[in-house]
């Protein structure tokens, strides 16, 4: 551990950590920078009231030191992905607020209202959840009690992503087959297994088998927030382990597919988007999804509505409801109904058609 100033050191994750001396024991603050943490220790030696409410004990507890703890406990359990979201949300929408705010029902709710002013329903959800097991963290490491029975967590998000109408997939599907590339094959893999624009992007050769018609999905990148201080850089890429264990799963490959992956097929290190053992970057594959979507005359939408869409034409050409979970690699078979199938009036009309049955 460098040590540059008093009472300051540098530590082997990066960070810069100072302590200093409360009640006859040390404790600790945290930052990302000398100045940063010189600063912190500064308004503990000031005497300037702690941030977070009421502590017990007399013990001050600065709320970014509270949050910095936090995400040391959390590190090792959580993956790269989620890791660099939470911070995020606490460098960008936790600390700034709460370092000047007592936590109380009241002010917790008035928080929402900011967040929610400026925010989607979903992230609003996303940053008190974090927000909300620092305070927990709290109250089982320092012993502060905070009482929130008063709060109204904002409502879940409704209203599905786009999905591609009959027509619309056979006409995108015409426009790629009779245009053949990487990047049209590719979106074809995600129209017909789909596999997440992380997990395309990740795939090699190596996970693809021609011969019993599958591909192997063990992988998925991405970019992600940098949590690292010592670069300038924003942004990184990382090739990770898929979502979560459930997404880890072998897809069958539809037969029509096979001659076109046949005609790209390279070396098994090289990647299957751009054929060599160079990867192609989500946000690229985006772009030139949408431009495939510009020329095929088709209203523009995210890439990610493939993977609705494959769900909802499985969900009418019959395929039961537990194959699909597996093939989209769910945990349950509940979160693919309530988020991945889409029901169109056709399906819903055929169905009351079916009652006449009975007649």
């Amino acid at each position: 551990m460098a040590r540059r100033g008093k009472g300051i050191y540098k530590r082997n994750d990066g960070r810069w950590e100072g302590r200093y001396l409360l009640d006859g024991k040390y404790k600790s603050v945290y930052g990302h920078s000398y100045g940063e943490v010189k600063s912190k220790l500064d308004d503990c030696f000031l005497g300037k009231s702690p941030p977070v409410s009421k502590p017990i004990k007399g013990q001050a507890v600065l709320f970014s030191a509270l949050c910095d703890e936090w995400l040391d406990q959390k590190k090792l359990c959580l993956k790269q992905s989620s890791f660099a979201q939470y911070s995020c949300m606490i460098r960008k929408h936790i600390v700034p607020y709460w370092s000047k705010q007592a936590v109380t029902s009241q002010s917790v709710n008035e928080y929402i209202k900011v967040l929610s002013a400026r925010l989607s329903a979903k992230t609003v959800r996303d940053i008190l959840g974090v927000f909300m097991q620092i305070v927990r963290f709290a109250e089982k490491k320092h012993g502060i009690h905070i009482v929130l029975d008063a709060v109204s967590k904002p409502k879940a998000p409704h209203g599905n992503l786009p999905v591609l109408s009959p027509d619309e997939q056979r006409k995108l599907s015409v426009f790629l087959r009779t245009n053949p590339s990487r990047i049209n094959t590719g979106v074809l893999l995600l129209l017909y297994t789909g596999v997440r624009i992380g997990e395309l992007c990740a795939l090699q050769w190596s996970d693809i088998n021609l011969n019993s018609q599958s591909i192997s999905v063990t992988k998925t990148l991405q970019r992600i927030q940098n949590t690292e201080p010592s670069t300038k850089a924003k942004t990184r890429i990382i090739i990770d382990t898929p979502k979560s264990r459930n997404s880890t799963r072998l897809v069958p490959l539809p037969s029509f597919l096979i001659g076109a992956l046949s005609a790209l097929q390279t070396n098994p290190s090289d990647y299957f988007l751009t054929g060599n053992p160079c990867y192609m970057e989500p946000r690229l594959f985006q772009t030139k999804f949408k431009q495939a979507l510009e020329q095929a005359k088709i209203a523009k939408t995210n890439a990610h509505a493939l993977r609705h869409t494959f769900a909802t034409r499985a969900i009418e050409q019959n395929i039961d409801i537990k194959s699909l979970s597996e093939i989209l690699g769910h945990s349950a078979v509940k979160f693919t109904l309530e988020r991945y199938v889409h029901s169109s009036t056709e399906l819903k009309r055929s169905g009351m058609e079916r009652l006449a049955v009975y007649l």
